[in-house]
């Protein structure tokens, strides 16, 4: 037996036919009889789970993961959940009705020594599709050889002899092995692919764009062999055209699109991000110098969430009894520039309790695209991260004839989700400028700022907000800014 201590080999499963769970209990007797130590997890992405009921396969799984899902399945986004809940430093995809050769499996965890190795897809590319007759063979003896009699002589696509057909003979997918770390750093599978088609070919073109290599077993006999089980046509599907077009994005896209492209996946970021504002009652403290003086420690810091802005942290000791000493979310425009959202100070802002950061402009050109790409780039994931989205942005920049602050973004954001209430301090649209401790600038050095480069117009935004504040009786305001705003 091979030792594979450091594997998990992960399967995604629908029961929609007998054929399938035939083909899945093949596949793990024969990976358990050659293969020791190995790590099996089993994500059922279906309406119902049915493994439970199969007695004879459920104590050699290690896990199962019930994804309930009454839509066309999601393999992709199931080995990511899968790849999240291996224990191990390799983790092998693997469609649960192919067979590689042992010893192509053992040599293949060898070349992901090689750290620029990305992906590794342990056959030559050729699927060997077999009938029933060679399915009962192996299913009997769940040995390797019990395929050799019936390799074709030629291995041209579509090429049939008796039992056998030449599936694909440049195939990217069935089986792909890596290194865990480098699979969650070029963001695992595109969850975005549903049913089948493109979803390999796009990885691969990912993997390659994000600098990593693919490697590959070329030997002339290292085939997979696909158990046969009835099929449909792929183009006759919606999700198939959807997978192409998806696919098409991907390879036009540059590393940095990419990398922001890629972020957009993660566990769905504004779910993630909901569940720590929902239903809560949320304090969002800004820079105005108005705050200075107002002794709100202890009402800021009583909040649900505390969210604060751009360089807001480390919070100055001297005013922790005027702005409290909180910060669960900090929302950053991501332009690096000193008078904009400074430097990326990540450690900083965790060490100061910031459990999100959120970018209150989202990834469209000429600036704020390039401004997310970088912080994307530089976070890899130390933080939970998201922006405000396209579509609303794009809708109310064309309302305000303005490019809205991030503080202003930042309060109609936090507005979008269920939360209970929104205190609103320290904010005065730059009456005044702000505290000298955030930023050194009075109102008219501030305004000078802004007509010369940002362009953000403070009148239809203070109009906007005083018609919210009308609308949603969510919103509560300090008093300077509720004297303000009459």
């Amino acid at each position: 037996m091979i030792d594979l201590s450091n594997v998990t080999l992960i399967y995604h499963y629908r029961k929609d036919c007998e054929e399938r769970l035939t083909n899945l209990k093949t596949s793990i007797d024969f990976h358990r009889k050659h293969f020791e130590n190995l790590e099996i997890i089993l994500v059922e992405d279906d309406k119902d789970i049915s493994i439970d009921k199969e007695d004879d396969i459920k104590g050699k799984i290690d896990k199962i993961f019930f994804l309930k899902n009454t839509n066309i399945y999601a393999r992709p986004a199931s080995y990511n959940i899968a790849a999240r809940l291996s224990s191990r430093p390799i983790i092998m995809t693997m469609d649960t009705d192919v067979v590689i050769k042992p010893e192509y499996l053992k040599k293949a965890m060898k070349l992901l020594e090689n750290e620029k190795i990305g992906m590794i897809i342990p056959y030559n590319g050729i699927v060997l599709n077999t009938d029933d007759k060679i399915k009962a063979e192996f299913k009997e003896t769940l040995e390797y050889e019990t395929f050799l009699p019936y390799v074709p002589k030629k291995f041209n696509i579509l090429h049939k002899e008796e039992h056998i057909t030449v599936q694909h003979n440049r195939s990217v997918g069935g089986v792909t092995i890596f290194k865990k770390d480098r699979f969650f750093d070029f963001g695992g599978y595109n969850p975005n692919f549903l049913g089948w088609g493109f979803e390999d070919n796009e990885l691969v073109c990912r993997i390659k764009k994000m600098g990593y290599e693919i490697g590959r077993i070329t030997n002339d006999d290292a085939w997979i062999w696909h158990l046969s089980h009835p099929g449909t046509i792929k183009n006759n599907h919606e999700f198939y055209n959807n997978n192409q077009k998806i696919n098409k994005a991907v390879t036009d896209m540059s590393k940095e699109e990419l990398r922001t492209y890629i972020n957009t996946w993660s566990k769905n970021a504004s779910e993630e991000f909901a569940k720590l504002v929902s239903g809560k009652r949320v304090a969002i403290v800004g820079p105005a110098p108005h705050i200075v003086g107002s002794k709100q420690r202890e009402l800021i810091d009583s909040y649900d969430v505390v969210v604060r802005i751009n360089k807001a942290l480390p919070v100055p000791n001297n005013l922790r009894d005027d702005i409290g000493t909180r910060c669960d979310i900090l929302y950053n425009c991501l332009n690096p520039h000193e008078e904009c959202g400074g430097a990326y100070k990540i450690d900083v802002w965790k060490n100061n309790g910031a459990k999100w950061i959120v970018c209150p402009y989202p990834p469209i050109p000429p600036h704020f695209d390039k401004d997310v790409s970088r912080f994307v780039n530089y976070n890899k994931n130390q933080i939970p991260f998201r922006h405000y989205p396209i579509g609303p942005y794009r809708e109310l920049e064309k309302t305000l004839g303005t490019r809205p602050n991030s503080g202003y973004l930042a309060i109609l954001d936090l507005l979008m989700f269920d939360i209970e209430e929104l205190y609103i301090t320290g904010f005065s649209f730059f009456k005044g400028g702000y505290y000298p401790e955030y930023r050194q600038k009075n109102e008219n050095q501030v305004m000078d700022f802004m007509a010369k480069g940002c362009g953000h117009k403070q009148g239809p935004q203070i109009e906007h907000f005083k018609s919210m504040m009308r609308k949603d009786s969510r919103i509560k305001v300090d008093k300077y800014l509720e004297d303000m705003l009459k």
